[in-house]
């Protein structure tokens, strides 16, 4: 299955952002087994940069990775 999606929010400084991409989701029996979230990353870095001039320290953490 695979999900369109655009997205507004606001991040910890309030700034008002947009970002869209897609997720794709795999099914069996009816259940989810994987999920992979495709966001725009140059919108995602922007944001994350921004954040982190802020003083927020999680904009900058590594990626979580398994």
């Amino acid at each position: 299955m695979l999900v369109e999606w655009d997205e507004t929010n606001s991040g910890t400084d309030r700034v008002r952002t947009y970002n869209s991409g897609v997720h794709v989701l795999h099914l069996r029996w009816g259940r989810a087994t994987k999920l992979i979230l495709c966001p725009d990353t140059i919108g995602l870095k922007a944001t994350l940069e921004r954040l982190a001039t802020t003083g927020n320290v999680e904009a900058q953490a590594p990626p979580i990775v398994d």
